[in-house]
């Protein structure tokens, strides 16, 4: 007579491992995938910020918007690069140049605005070499008006706005490219989620800013699980910052042709012991 009994073991046993296995998956902690992790429920607050000067400075190939206003708008017109331009042509002097020494049709090497030359200089129309590297918008707004009050239009409002401030974001987030800054204080997590947010393979603990400093780029370490990120100065980004997103240990592991996932060897192993068992019967 055939005994069913050793079968009936292995069976159970096979079903175990699987439950097993389907259980561990199921219940794998998402506290990998948070931000601030060790801000718990009974630690919620204010989360103090440092003191940074978080204002854009103008940097090399930097583009700039400058607009000239006035009660009288025939005054303000030859500050503004689309009338300035139309000025020298209609004239025919499109070379002429004004009392800075610049001549018009110089100062408009892009349309609409200026490009901060490898001088860190823009050459205004009818003012000449302005240098602006290391700037504030509030800066250059406050020079300009005091040249162009001084010497040119007693009224004139000066409005400025750096028109391409960017960030590269690379790696482990969901659509890689440049990013805009929408404004000066737009943050590392800002620039993430605009880029659809970590992937699965994302290492969050440590997340690389790299910023043109002296001349180098410097990698500059941010952990995202962490609350003391707000505390950092590299936690509000500066245009031409690189954020690099490393993969986690997942990913290499996954993508090892010799290896596979955790589960796929939890049901590799049930199966060789549930063949042994019915085997040994």
């Amino acid at each position: 007579m055939v005994k069913y009994k050793p079968l009936k073991k292995s069976l159970s046993f096979l079903m175990f491992a699987v439950f097993t296995a389907f259980i561990f998956t199921s219940c794998y902690s998402t506290k990998r995938y948070q931000y601030f992790q060790d801000m718990t429920d009974s630690a919620y607050g204010a989360i103090p910020i440092k003191d940074y000067d978080f204002s854009l400075k103008f940097l090399p190939l930097d583009e700039i918007a400058i607009n000239v206003t006035s009660a009288i708008p025939a005054l303000a017109a030859p500050f503004n690069i689309a009338n300035t331009t139309a000025i020298s042509n209609f004239t025919g002097n499109a070379g002429a140049t004004g009392a800075g020494g610049a001549s018009a049709n110089m100062a408009n090497p892009i349309p609409n605005g200026f490009r901060v030359n490898a001088e860190g200089d823009i050459d205004y129309p009818f003012i000449g070499t302005v240098h602006v590297q290391g700037k504030t918008v509030r800066q250059l707004k406050d020079t300009l008006t005091q040249i162009l009050r001084s010497r040119f239009v007693k009224d004139a409002t000066v409005e400025v706005r750096l028109t391409n401030p960017t960030v590269t974001v690379m790696g482990e987030v969901t659509k890689v490219g440049r990013v805009p800054l929408a404004s000066e204080k737009t943050s590392i997590i800002d620039v993430i989620l605009a880029s659809g947010d970590f992937t699965k393979f994302s290492n969050r603990n440590d997340v690389i800013v790299f910023r043109e400093e002296n001349g180098k780029k410097e990698p500059h370490h941010i952990d995202t699980r962490k609350s003391d990120i707000f505390q950092s100065e590299y936690y509000y980004l500066r245009q031409n910052d690189i954020v690099f997103v490393k993969p986690n240990k997942d990913k290499g592991f996954l993508n090892d042709p010799y290896s596979g996932s955790i589960l796929n060897y939890v049901y590799m192993l049930a199966g060789l012991v549930g063949v042994y068992y019915i085997f040994k019967r």
